[in-house]
């Protein structure tokens, strides 16, 4: 994960120092035949350094990767790099799809602000609202608090031996797993502190089912990513038909509306990512939900 993000940024400082705007007069480009070709040999120039950074980053032989940088919603650089099967030998192309792990909480995170803007939640409501009964103090923590992981909660992922099996060759329903963590004492009361939780999450996934009664990956489907066309990200139940998935350690098939296992699947490639750009650009010009625009 850190040679990843140090990756990424060394790539972000490369093609930023080669990517400088043409001079504007008038709200036109002064652009000559002359700086269009210097353009075009400075492009090349940046991405055989863009390559080599990646090259020198990642080995050929271990897990693969695949970079995409994008300005504006134009692909400037996308390049792969190691493995998708490493046991098979079968390299990452441009169109491997790899699963998003916890970054499927921003959709999360915008599906609960989408509800709260239609009026069918609101922030500041409590848990116990929803998932009716849950213990103190972690019943008094609200939507808020859950989604900006100041909840409290103990996540289940930091309890001592949990990811052990049997519980690794479980498939666990939403409630089962809630029940894992619920009762255990809370880290903080609710508000008072900061601390990354997976738990939180899977009780967002239980409130957004409780509110739309849908299970969370419909819900998700029908009002974030088919309006933004997103076909490429789908459930890890509906996997049928997707050849160039990256193979994976065997992980259960954790049956729960949770973002943390088993949760979506992305097309990350240089034909399908501008997909997950839209996304991200959707929630930059609140064309998804208005909500904290101040």
């Amino acid at each position: 994960m850190k040679a990843a993000a140090k990756l990424l940024v060394t790539l972000g400082a490369t093609i930023t120092a080669h990517a400088a705007p043409a001079q504007q007069i008038g709200g036109e480009s002064l652009r000559t035949r002359s700086m269009v070709a210097a353009e075009e040999e400075a492009s090349q120039d940046w991405q055989a350094e863009a390559d080599a950074i990646v090259k020198a980053a990642w080995p050929a032989e271990g897990p693969g990767l695949s970079v995409l940088v994008t300005r504006n919603g134009k692909t400037l650089y996308s390049h792969t790099r190691g493995l998708s099967d490493i046991e098979g030998g079968k390299p990452v192309t441009l169109d491997t799809v790899f699963r998003i792990g916890s970054m499927t909480k921003q959709f999360t995170a915008a599906l609960v602000l989408t509800l709260a803007e239609e009026g069918k939640l609101s922030l500041d409501d409590p848990l116990a609202k929803f998932v009716r009964g849950y213990p103190a103090p972690g019943g008094r923590a609200t939507v808020r608090q859950l989604l900006n992981h100041t909840s409290g909660i103990q996540s289940y992922n930091e309890i001592p031996g949990w990811f052990a099996e049997p519980n690794t060759r479980r498939a666990f329903t939403t409630a089962e797993l809630i029940a894992v963590f619920r009762d255990l004492p809370a880290r903080f009361e609710p508000g008072t502190d900061w601390a990354y939780n997976n738990s939180g999450y899977v009780l967002l996934a239980a409130i957004i089912e409780a509110v739309t009664k849908q299970s969370w990956h419909l819900a998700l489907r029908e009002r974030i990513t088919a309006p933004l066309g997103l076909a490429s990200i789908r459930h890890d139940w509906e996997e049928d038909g997707i050849s160039e998935r990256v193979a994976q350690f065997p992980i259960p098939p954790v049956r729960m509306v949770s973002l943390r296992r088993r949760g979506f699947i992305q097309a990350f490639s240089a034909r399908r990512a501008p997909l997950w750009v839209r996304f991200a650009i959707s929630l930059a010009g609140r064309r998804l939900c208005t909500m904290g625009r101040s």
